[in-house]
């Protein structure tokens, strides 16, 4: 490795910046992790985005279609075509954890 070396830490800002955030808002209580999203960001209401929460988002579960990128096809496909909404993936049922709403499952 040389001084003039660069480095792509795109993906690592992103975990650092998010998660500093999230952090930050739950310990301040301004952020439930387990509540849907429709709660409290109104352009979400009748959106199937609208039942999924902020732990889903940050773990990956929240069952949503992949976006096409200018990298992949923008040709339609079952997870990206219009009738694909946000389900949840059949092989991966959501259950509410029963612990308090900061707490992960």
């Amino acid at each position: 490795m040389r001084l003039d070396t660069v480095f792509d830490i795109a993906s690592l800002t992103k975990i650092v910046a998010v998660w500093a955030v999230i952090g930050t808002l739950v310990e301040e209580g301004k952020l439930q992790l387990h509540t849907p999203l429709g709660t409290f960001w109104p352009e979400v209401t009748g959106h199937p985005l609208a039942q999924v929460t902020t732990h889903e988002l940050l773990t990956h579960t929240a069952g949503l279609p992949h976006a096409p990128t200018s990298r992949t096809s923008t040709a339609p496909t079952p997870r990206t075509s219009a009738t694909a909404s946000c389900t949840r993936p059949s092989t991966a049922p959501r259950a509410r954890p029963s612990s308090t709403p900061t707490e992960p499952p």
